[in-house]
């Protein structure tokens, strides 16, 4: 239902959009071209004819990765590290219960 000059951009899910009909809009002129942070099949075998496309660009999903981010990851490990030698509540626990 897109205009054959449009770009689809995903970032959110692969499973969002229909590879395969996603392909065939790419090959056929149904759409102009993708830009994709994320695919249906991650990681997505090599032989997958989308990686061949001039109209595709792939990203790895890594949009949410900085010096900051891994900088505040890490600090919330470390003090959950401490928490839990202290006995203290874990912050962010998930238990199957």
């Amino acid at each position: 239902m897109m205009k054959p000059s449009a770009v689809i951009i995903n970032t959110t899910r692969g499973a969002v959009i229909d590879q395969e009909a996603l392909y065939e809009a790419l090959t056929t002129g149904g759409i102009a071209g993708a830009a994709l942070d994320v695919l249906a099949e991650e990681p997505t075998p090599q032989e997958h004819p989308i990686w061949q496309l001039d109209n595709v660009v792939i990203t790895p999903h890594q949009s949410g990765i900085s010096r900051e981010s891994v900088a505040r990851s890490a600090a919330f490990s470390f003090d959950n590290v401490r928490r839990a030698l202290l006995g203290e509540p874990i912050q962010s626990l998930i238990t199957l219960e």
